[in-house]
């Protein structure tokens, strides 16, 4: 897998053509894979390229609502036959390249003979093309925006979606679960303290924020999977002022896996963060939660 950073002087030093989607392809959506279909479908004798956004934003300088990491983004493009990624860095050297340089650049430089879009895909600086000018010069396939119950699905509906805890949805309309990784670090022990240790994850930078709750999940820790329950919240019943993301795991575990990176798919949401009357009362409530999870996963 060749992977580059977009630059308008970039060239390929073969003659090889190549058909390319364009696009941000930040959380690889079922809309987007439509896209990635399509180009598979049409490829020929081609080599397919696809471009995306990195998930460094070069205006706010930081990662920002990551619903899938980069690094994963590739592999499954990989996976797929891609053979070529262009990482176009949103920054204002790039947003200033004009509609007619971009198509020279594609044409020219990276040999390309096909391009596959969405049909809502504009490009150039201040967005001053779309379709109609890349037709003048490639074979175009454009695709159809794909939607859910009537809405158009997007990367920033799925992030609204995953802030809010509506993960049934988001896994939905993403095609598969909505997952993130950490490393397991030392909390407070309370959770050992209610008769449920938990694993204090500290995400990875960048991570889109996850709606306050209590959810069903599945975890993956030393290439093993485990059926969880995972809670996202500032501990209001302990009056906690961060927001801590810990998992309880139902199989048992060996006692030290602090600094292991365990990954974790949000699959349900069970209820918001509540303070009770007392804390016996909180692990009748994490019981009970547990019972959930546990007729989830058909597990009694």
């Amino acid at each position: 897998m060749n992977v580059f950073n977009f630059d308008i002087n970039y060239k390929f030093n073969d003659k090889v053509d190549r058909i390319i989607v364009l696009g941000k392809f930040k959380t690889m959506h079922t809309g987007h894979q439509k896209l990635f279909d399509a180009a598979i479908q049409n490829k020929g004798h081609k080599k397919l390229i696809a471009m995306i956004y990195p998930d460094f934003d070069g205006f706010s300088q930081t990662k920002t609502d990551v619903v899938i990491p980069q690094e994963d983004r590739i592999k499954h493009l990989e996976q797929m036959g891609f053979e070529d990624v262009m990482l176009f860095e949103p920054n204002s050297n790039n947003f200033d390249i004009t509609s007619d340089q971009f198509v020279s650049f594609l044409k020219n430089n990276l040999n390309i003979k096909t391009v596959v879009i969405g049909e809502d895909f504009e490009f150039g600086k201040g967005k001053q093309s779309d379709a109609t000018l890349l037709k003048e010069y490639f074979e175009t396939i454009v695709v159809d925006i794909l939607k859910y119950d009537g809405i158009k699905i997007s990367s920033e509906w799925i992030i609204e979606l995953i802030q809010n805890g509506d993960i049934k949805i988001a896994n939905a309309i993403l095609g598969y679960n909505f997952y993130y990784s950490g490393k397991v670090r030392r909390g407070s022990g309370r959770g050992k303290e209610l008769g449920s240790p938990t694993a204090n994850i500290h995400t990875q930078e960048g991570t889109v924020k996850i709606g306050k709750g209590i959810y069903i999940s599945q975890s993956e820790l030393d290439n093993k999977q485990y059926r969880s329950l995972t809670s996202n919240s500032m501990n209001p019943q302990f009056h906690g002022t961060v927001i801590q993301n810990e998992t309880w795991l139902y199989e048992q575990l060996l006692p030290d896996f602090y600094g292991e990176v365990i990954k974790v798919e949000l699959l349900d949401f069970i209820r918001k963060p509540e303070t009770f009357a007392n804390v016996e009362m909180l692990k009748l409530k994490i019981n009970e939660d547990k019972r959930k999870a546990i007729k989830y996963f058909n597990l009694v």
